[in-house]
């Protein structure tokens, strides 16, 4: 089935929103692509455009050379789903799904999130992308 206008539209939002915040580790952006009481599932951050803001600094002090790989990313009526290769210098990698909640302006509203390591030695060689 294809994509509506409006899932477009909030898909590409998202993907701006990784390229110019989130890869960049820029807080000034912000406020182009979330409301102003955006709520935040994650543990790793509060609420609101603050709560981002903070973890942006946090992530860019600790790992600056972190780097966000969008292997899939999906799109239904006002939501849109990402699944991610968080790839850490020093560390262990990550494989997040991200699941955020446009309104009808196509500014985020609301985030989830699931983080699980990528294991060294899996029990099977299927891979997690």
């Amino acid at each position: 089935m294809a994509l509506t206008e409006r899932e477009i539209r909030n898909r590409d939002r998202v993907l701006a929103m990784y390229r110019e915040v989130l890869d960049a580790h820029d807080r000034t952006r912000i406020r182009k692509y979330l409301v102003e009481d955006y709520i935040q599932h994650s543990p790793a951050a509060t609420d609101g455009l603050d709560g981002l803001g903070d973890f942006l600094d946090w992530l860019g002090a600790t790992h600056p050379g972190h780097q966000n790989d969008i292997k899939r990313i999906f799109a239904q009526d006002d939501h849109v789903i990402v699944h991610l290769r968080v790839v850490v210098p020093g560390g262990t990698d990550l494989a997040v799904v991200d699941i955020f909640r446009l309104n009808d302006d196509g500014m985020l509203v609301e985030h989830w999130e699931v983080v699980q390591p990528v294991p060294d030695d899996p029990k099977n060689q299927n891979g997690m992308f």
